[in-house]
């Protein structure tokens, strides 16, 4: 017996928004990584903590910004397959309610 794949556009959709809060979360998440770092390079100002943090702080960046690119990717190729699904069942159903002695 054949396997069948049935996929719901709305199922899609949901895991879209989930993808789409957690890569919210995560950005503000890493605002306070920002306020944390700063706060010490302003009170440890020439000490060698101090420096480690700003770097640390830029290398998170750089990192959190693929990460959320990469969520933010992945909610809208979620989105877009729930579209591309929800358009082919509309033109299959069409199809069907045009030559119904077919079937």
């Amino acid at each position: 017996m054949e396997q069948q794949v049935q996929v719901e556009p709305e199922a899609l959709r949901r895991v879209a928004r989930d993808v789409t809060t957690l890569r919210d979360d995560f950005e503000s998440a890493g605002r306070g990584i920002d306020t944390a770092s700063t706060e010490v390079g302003t009170r440890m100002a020439g000490w060698r903590l101090a420096r480690i943090s700003e770097d640390n702080m830029f290398a998170w960046r750089n990192d959190a910004k693929q990460i959320t690119g990469r969520l933010e990717e992945y909610a809208d190729a979620l989105e877009r397959c729930a579209r591309d699904y929800q358009y082919s069942d509309r033109v299959s159903a069409e199809a069907f309610e045009l030559f119904p002695q077919a079937w």
